[in-house]
């Protein structure tokens, strides 16, 4: 399995460097919470420059404090309400190369997301990856192997394996690339 994760623009490092300290154990399990929210997101990049970074969140994991995309600090307050489990959410911060190959927004948020899934042992996920099949009614092979992708990279970022399956569903003929989505089966 290859992960291609690019370059991170500058001010990142505080986050990779709060997300080393997660994945060395600096979790101590006493769950997450969402402080603050941060957005810098109205300055247009020049030619050549790189995007400015998205809208972030402040989630903390156990001691450590991670600066996360909306998709994931949604996640981590879902897991942490009373709200039943059933919820399905896009991981728009992942995307496919052909092949093999999953790519991941620069901001490690599959880290920070196994980080939470951590933080909260009686979570069970399910990561299901839509992938069009033109020929019939099953999901494709893509669709599954994509899917696998993904939750072996959460856990390889420290999510407990009993916590999360995977499945490739059928996206139809209508969509042209595969999509990503976090369904929550238990919490």
């Amino acid at each position: 399995m290859r992960i291609h994760k690019p370059a991170a623009a500058g001010g990142r490092l505080g986050a990779l460097a709060a997300l080393l300290a997660l994945a060395l154990g600096a979790c101590d399990g006493g769950g997450a919470k969402t402080d603050e929210t941060t957005a810098d997101n109205n300055v247009n990049p020049r030619p050549g420059q790189a995007a400015p970074p998205a809208a972030t969140q402040t989630v903390t994991v156990g001691e450590a404090e991670v600066q996360v995309t909306p998709q994931v600090a949604d996640i981590e307050r879902y897991l942490s309400g009373g709200e039943p489990a059933g919820r399905r959410f896009p991981l728009a911060f992942v995307s496919f190369a052909s092949g093999q190959e999953l790519r991941e927004e620069p901001n490690g948020s599959l880290a920070t997301l196994a980080a939470i899934l951590r933080a909260h042992p009686n979570a069970r996920v399910r990561v299901e990856v839509q992938h069009p099949n033109y020929q019939q009614d099953q999901p494709s092979g893509d669709a599954q192997t994509r899917a696998g992708l993904v939750a072996a990279a959460l856990v390889e970022n420290g999510a407990p394996p009993a916590q999360v399956a995977a499945t490739g569903v059928n996206g139809g003929q209508e969509q042209d690339i595969s999509t990503a989505f976090l369904v929550v089966t238990g919490k």
